[in-house]
């Protein structure tokens, strides 16, 4: 295949890879067409039975073997000129090529589909999907497209749905373009519905509809794909202002209409798919050599990875952690700008939904990533974290939000969660690890609080030392032990009631809350410390003082117009710990 894409390239095609399915395998799909020789290459080294797709042409597709394209392709048939380069698909169909920016937009017909160049891409011969092998009939090689003629048109939904909704008016049982109906069905549902509506009721909704509405093999309808693409279609109305947010007011389903799922496992008993979930531990513990590690085997099974830090270095951190763990670093992807929750959710699905097989997205720390939302604050933390919930959901894969336990861990693990209830109420599920009491260098990992499913037991892994080619330093890695009889929840308060004084630990707490949640007034900062570790607010004062003067913490002054304090400001300096 790679002699043909090079072939297409020489002659001034642009060319991408695809899956089987027809899906790009590069990142940014067609917008990395490409001439360049040496792309091209490597391109088609790494995925050698890549087929050929170029987004060059305005092209007519014609599903000639479906019954309801026999009208249209009655009346359009004539109008295509002798001569034009055209394609025979895998399934039996024909494509006509066209000069680029020459095809009128609008549909032409039931059956007939028009592909615009630079916004849409084909499959080019030699070509081979799971639908069967392209070939060339007048190849856009030799006979390169002239400009389309006048086709007749339809417009809009009478357009693309008239067959099917004749269809159904007559009560006749949908067999072609099923897929095509559960994803219109899908956009008429989600119109009349709630921004928030939980996706999973919605793919009850289409399936019951399906079940009554269609015949053939209905295994062949991707209910849940169809409701995903329909999700984003109509978020993105919304987002144009071409459809409200509801219609009608509140709406209400009988619960009959929802489809059961079972929970979907990454890594059984910890990681959910389709879900949010909360992880902690203490710093030093390895959270962030973990999940590289965690990562590391979901690229192995060809899946990717996403990561959100504004601690982890790249270059230092992250990128050797994945190498030294044997990850296939190329489907892991990292956010290059400040993330800001809830805004950049909607940013966050674009960016998914553009990585293949996405199935993993960390966000370290999470609180970082709130803005300057009040992390105490149960009102606003909800309201910049449950949106992941349903983001998870669309985009059926598992998002990991970082975030470090306080100092005091004597009431439990999942009371020592930093700040709000709701850091611990909204996610699906809350994963703690700890250290072990015997072995500085295990770890105990364990979920700690959910509300799908029990517990389950601990598992565990070591910290170990790798080297990395090129690395001065040797690497942490997370080897895996298995499971574990410890209780995460035992050994975090083992640690705290056998660890520093309270002194010592209000000293941490202070910096933990600094770096964690930014700057803070001081007088509110004094108190939350001081209801932590059971000291009084003067005393906690004082510590602070003490981490002034050793340059660990500076404070000044917030005025007001007339130059008069209103308050001081306490935030992080750059030194590191002792």
């Amino acid at each position: 295949m790679a002699s043909a894409a090079l072939f297409y390239a020489g002659a001034g095609i642009t060319v991408f890879p695809v899956n089987p399915k027809k899906e790009p395998y590069t990142t940014n799909g067609f917008k990395e067409a490409t001439t360049e020789r040496e792309q091209v290459e490597r391109w088609w080294k790494r995925w050698p039975e890549a087929g050929i797709a170029t987004p060059d042409f305005d092209v007519v597709d014609c599903d000639i073997y479906k019954a309801h394209s026999k009208e249209t392709w009655k009346r359009i048939e004539p109008l295509i000129p002798a001569g034009t380069p055209s394609t025979r698909t895998g399934n039996g169909g024909l494509q006509f090529f066209f000069k680029a920016g020459t095809l009128r937009r609008g549909k032409i017909g039931p059956g007939i589909d028009s592909r615009y160049a630079g916004s849409n891409y084909v499959i080019l011969p030699p070509s081979r999907t799971e639908f069967g092998l392209y070939e060339a009939i007048i190849s856009v090689v030799t006979t390169r497209p002239k400009p389309a003629p006048e086709f007749p048109q339809e417009s809009g939904a009478a357009g693309d749905f008239k067959h099917l909704l004749e269809q159904m008016d007559a009560g006749e049982k949908i067999v072609d373009d099923r897929n095509k109906a559960a994803w219109w069905r899908a956009v008429e549902i989600l119109r009349t519905l709630p921004a928030t509506t939980e996706l999973g009721l919605v793919r009850g909704l289409v399936q019951s509809w399906v079940n009554e509405n269609c015949a053939g093999n209905l295994a062949e309808v991707d209910v849940p794909k169809q409701v995903r693409g329909a999700a984003r279609f109509v978020a993105n109305e919304r987002a144009q202002g071409k459809s409200s947010t509801r219609v009608g007011g509140l709406t209400i389903v009988p619960v009959t209409a929802a489809l059961m799922r079972s929970i979907r496992w990454l890594e059984k008993p910890l990681w959910q798919r389709s879900a949010f979930q909360l992880f902690a531990g203490p710093k030093g513990a390895g959270k962030g050599t973990y999940l590289a590690g965690f990562a590391a085997r979901r690229s192995r099974e060809g899946s990717a990875s996403l990561f959100i830090s504004s601690e982890d270095s790249v270059e230092i951190d992250l990128k050797p952690r994945l190498v030294a763990a044997g990850a296939e670093t190329d489907h892991v992807y990292v956010v290059q700008e400040h993330v800001r929750l809830p805004d950049d959710v909607g940013e966050l699905r674009r960016l998914a939904n553009e990585i293949e097989g996405l199935v993993l997205m960390v966000i370290d720390p999470v609180a970082n990533h709130i803005g300057d939302r009040n992390a105490n604050s149960d009102a606003e933390v909800r309201d910049a974290i449950a949106p992941l919930n349903k983001l998870a959901d669309e985009l059926d894969c598992l998002i990991v939000g970082v975030r470090h336990p306080g100092k005091d861990r004597s009431r439990g693990a999942v009371a020592s969660v930093l700040g709000s209830t709701a850091w611990v109420d909204t996610p699906r599920a809350v994963v703690m690890v700890a250290i072990d009491d015997e072995d500085d260098d295990v770890r105990h990992i364990q979920v700690v609080a959910g509300n799908r499913s029990r517990n389950g037991r601990a598992q565990s892994f070591r910290i170990e030392e790798a080297r990395v080619a090129g690395l001065d330093e040797p690497v942490t890695i997370a080897v895996e032990l298995g499971e574990s009889a410890k209780s995460v929840d035992a050994l975090l308060g083992t640690r705290a009631t056998a660890g520093e004084s309270r002194s010592t630990e209000a000293k941490e707490l202070v910096l933990d809350i600094l770096e964690q949640d930014g700057e803070q007034e001081s007088d509110s900062l004094d108190a939350r410390v001081a209801r932590e570790t059971g000291l009084a607010a003067k005393t906690v004062r004082n510590l602070r003082s003490t981490l002034k003067d050793e340059g660990l913490v500076k404070s000044f002054p917030d005025k007001d117009e007339t130059g008069a304090v209103t308050r001081w400001i306490v935030s992080r300096t750059q030194a590191p710990r002792a």
